[in-house]
């Protein structure tokens, strides 16, 4: 299966992402990387977990906006 994920280097999303990636689906995330100011996210844990999605082969990271 494909899955879209938008934000998918936040909390939740990120989770996700690697939950899809793990069962063999093929993942796209689109984020644009600013930090949550409502959650409390730094830049340095999006850093971390948009890097961290890159070793899965079946997930690809999109840098965009929806707006």
């Amino acid at each position: 299966m494909r899955i879209l994920i938008t934000g998918g280097v936040g909390l939740v999303g990120s989770h996700c992402a690697e939950h899809f990636a793990l069962k063999g689906d093929d993942v796209v995330i689109l984020d644009n990387l600013m930090r949550s100011k409502i959650f409390g996210y730094d830049q340095k844990s999006v850093e971390f977990n948009w890097n961290y999605l890159a070793k899965y082969n079946n997930v690809n990271r999109i840098k965009g906006d929806v707006r």
